[in-house]
């Protein structure tokens, strides 16, 4: 059902425009920055960064570039360098699956099937990838004896994360509401 006559979806749509540039412009840079990140990696001289202690900053992003400077073990890049490509496949898979939500938005199909699909597989990516970098990050903390700055970087950022998963999770539901409001007022119709 659409829903462009009503003012307020005049205005989602208008914002979603605004969000189709930005979300667009996240998916093409990111591989770029990703890449770039890639060859860092693979350009520093060799050092004698473990691939624990690479992992062991996942959530410090700047203690990511400090220890790619410095350079990871030889044996070890390939590692750091998967790690990389699949941490930015899912960043970007969420964003195509938020861009695809925010067209159906754009054009005042604001509470559909297709946007509702769009948003929990968003969800659900982004739930698991967040499960996956914490847990890598905390199997390297536990295993190099990390320090307690590393501990407070690790409960601070996962704070933050489960925050975020929350409020993400409390949108998919209340467009899951939405969306079956919308059904049943087309069915009364």
């Amino acid at each position: 059902m659409s829903l462009t006559s009503r003012p307020k979806a005049a205005h989602i749509r208008q914002l979603s425009r605004y969000f189709l540039w930005l979300t667009t412009s996240v998916i093409c840079l990111l591989p770029l920055s990703a890449l770039g990140f890639v060859v860092q990696i693979w350009m520093a001289p060799s050092g004698q960064q473990g691939i624990l202690s690479f992992f062991s900053h996942t959530s410090d992003v700047q203690g990511m570039m400090d220890l790619a400077r410095q350079g990871i073990a030889h044996e070890y890049r390939w590692m750091a360098t998967t790690f990389v490509l699949l941490s930015s496949t899912c960043i970007v898979w969420i964003f195509i699956q938020l861009n695809n939500m925010l067209v159906f938005f754009y054009q005042g199909e604001i509470f559909n099937r297709q946007a509702l699909r769009c948003a929990q597989t968003g969800f659900w990516v982004y739930l698991a990838w967040t499960f996956g970098i914490y847990s890598v990050q905390l199997i390297a903390i536990i295993l190099t004896s990390g320090s307690a700055q590393l501990w407070t970087n690790f409960a601070d950022s996962l704070f933050v994360e489960l925050v975020n998963l929350g409020i993400a999770k409390l949108l998919v539901w209340a467009l899951e509401i939405g969306t079956e409001l919308n059904e049943d007022a087309a069915l009364v119709i």
